[in-house]
């Protein structure tokens, strides 16, 4: 990927982003309204549980066919297919272990049901999310965005259309699986304009990609643990109405933390497979400065917006998230930047320093949340994700600083704001 195209396929994703977040803000806003409390909370614990064998279906493939695509341009087309064959055969897996899993634990057995009919939307988001590497390699990001705002429209329109007549939360899981899969299957229709779609699987490729994979798929499961064991102690121990709660504040949360994805999406496969030590520094201390400025910005907006915010999106009811919501929307400012140094250490084949990162993080936050939510129910649970990011970032980036010489700065910070105005966002262009 040349790095012109780092500045149009942050802006695609940014933009339709942007569109996401309010579709999905307006989308959670009915079914909180519609569903009530406590149901909400039924169905936020509900996509929590699923969600985490997502990982599984992934298994770190994602990033590391990015990885392999953008070093790789001869074999393209062997190496999509191999990882869209990878992740579909992960997905069933994926599936089996979610319908297992919910029924071991006699308090889970109201939401069987709800993870059984849930667990096919792995499937779906298998397929629509292997198509995101070629758009990025490829420096067609838009295809990706396109691609999400579809789902998210869908998603919506039959929210607002059927669930208030109708309030179901089957119902809810129902339009959400259906809006994913065509989704992905417009994904697909826009790889076939990239690459042809004749069969083309390498089992040399797929057995490197899986090689690759394996210590980065357990550094994300680690990472969604993390994000969310807190919602599964809180609903054991508080129950729904304060998972309800706390689930908008965190989606909040959530949604912003995809800006940052965004932008090093875009600029992973420049450090990928950057050669020069001079080069590599400033990619990234530019992005440093970026994802700061922009995490600051947020910082302010949701610290002073968040009680119109949260007001609007569930009513008076929902007064009780915006104290969270100001806790989370801290740890936002440390979840930007570690994007910028998860990304770094696994592009530059640091894997097993970030799972060893991971695994302390994990080990403080389950800790903390034990001790902490029973005597301090919610807030407990944003404060352990504060400290956890916070951990994080201290951690990932003493190795970068061990293993590359790479360490953050604020030197030339407004050297990096004005170049980005000068170039209109080009700051990765032209790097010597």
């Amino acid at each position: 990927m040349s790095k012109s195209s780092v500045a149009y396929n942050t802006a695609a994703q940014l933009i339709g982003k942007v569109a996401t977040l309010l579709l999905g803000l307006a989308t959670t806003s009915i079914i909180f309204r519609t569903l009530g409390t406590t149901e909400y909370g039924a169905y936020v614990f509900v996509t929590s549980f699923v969600l985490f064998f997502a990982i599984i279906s992934d298994w770190g493939t994602e990033i590391i066919t990015l990885r392999e695509i953008s070093q790789n341009l001869i074999n393209q087309q062997k190496i999509v297919i191999s990882s869209l064959i990878i992740r579909l055969s992960l997905s069933f897996v994926a599936v089996f272990l979610a319908n297992v899993s919910i029924r071991l634990y006699p308090q889970w057995q109201v939401f069987v049901g709800p993870v059984t009919l849930l667990s096919l939307v792995l499937i779906a988001l298998a397929l629509k999310i292997s198509a995101q590497p070629l758009f990025l390699a490829r420096g067609t990001a838009l295809f990706g965005a396109i691609g999400e705002v579809i789902n998210n429209s869908l998603y919506f329109l039959a929210i607002l259309m059927f669930l208030p007549r109708f309030p179901s939360l089957m119902l809810t899981i129902s339009f959400l699986i259906i809006s994913t899969l065509i989704a992905g299957l417009i994904c697909w229709a826009f790889v076939s304009r990239l690459i042809s779609l004749k069969l083309a699987f390498s089992k040399n490729v797929a057995r490197s990609i899986v090689k690759e994979a394996l210590p980065t798929g357990a550094l994300l499961a680690v990472f969604y643990i993390y994000n969310r064991v807190d919602i599964v102690i809180l609903q054991n121990l508080k129950g729904n109405d304060v998972v309800g709660l706390y689930g908008i504040a965190y989606k909040i949360h959530d949604n912003l933390v995809q800006g940052a994805a965004f932008l090093m999406n875009a600029v992973f496969p420049l450090i990928a497979v950057q050669s020069s030590t001079k080069s590599l520094r400033i990619i990234y201390q530019r992005a440093f400065h970026v994802l700061f400025i922009a995490a600051l910005f947020l910082f302010a907006v949701i610290f002073i917006a968040g009680p119109s915010i949260i007001n609007l999106i569930g009513g008076p009811s929902a007064a009780p998230a915006i104290p969270l919501l100001r806790i989370l929307i801290l740890a936002t400012v440390f979840a930007y930047l570690n994007h910028l140094t998860g990304y770094t250490l696994i592009a530059l084949g640091h894997q097993r320093a970030s799972l060893i990162i991971a695994l302390t993080a994990l080990s403080v936050n389950i800790s903390g949340n034990l001790i902490l939510i029973p005597l301090f129910s919610a807030t407990a649970a944003s404060f352990m994700t504060l400290a956890t990011e916070a951990l994080v970032f201290l951690l990932s980036s003493f190795a970068l600083y061990k293993y590359t010489d790479l360490l953050p700065s604020f030197r030339k910070i407004s050297e990096t704001v004005y170049l980005s105005l000068k170039t209109r966002g080009r700051i990765f262009e032209n790097i010597p």
